[in-house]
């Protein structure tokens, strides 16, 4: 079990609420800038961007930041690597595909009820868990 104080599941899907209304307004915004019309794997991508450069940065996206939570490699203090952040966000974006939403999203929910340390399957992958953030972080 990680030492640290893991983060309420409500606290983490607020904070995945806001990140995907700011993912939403990036991809809109880029699609105003280039004046395209991107196919929705195409849209994806900002959003794995955002996901993997906020983890691995600072272990927290802005919707983290606002509910006081964060991103740590499991047994650690510190922020994923790349690799885990990308493996995480890969994951964490699964439930935006039609048909799999559901099915991805529900499993990887549901996994955190039988992880000792609440973590979703996507975590489980990366190596990483969601813990309260201190106030000098």
């Amino acid at each position: 079990m990680d030492s640290r104080i893991i983060a309420p599941r409500l606290s983490r899907f607020g904070a995945w609420l806001v990140d995907i209304v700011v993912c939403a307004i990036l991809v809109s915004g880029l699609q105003q800038l280039f004046s395209v019309n991107w196919d929705e794997p195409v849209n994806l991508l900002p959003g794995l961007a955002y996901f993997v450069l906020f983890h691995t940065w600072s272990g927290r996206t802005p919707g983290k930041w606002l509910l006081g939570i964060k991103v740590v490699a499991r047994g650690t203090d510190r922020r994923p690597s790349w690799w885990g952040s990308a493996l995480r966000s890969v994951w964490l974006l699964f439930p935006l595909i039609p048909v799999v939403d559901w099915v991805i999203g529900l499993a990887a929910w549901l996994w955190s009820f039988y992880d000792r340390d609440k973590r979703c399957l996507h975590d489980v992958l990366a190596g990483t868990v969601v813990v309260i953030a201190s106030a000098k972080d």
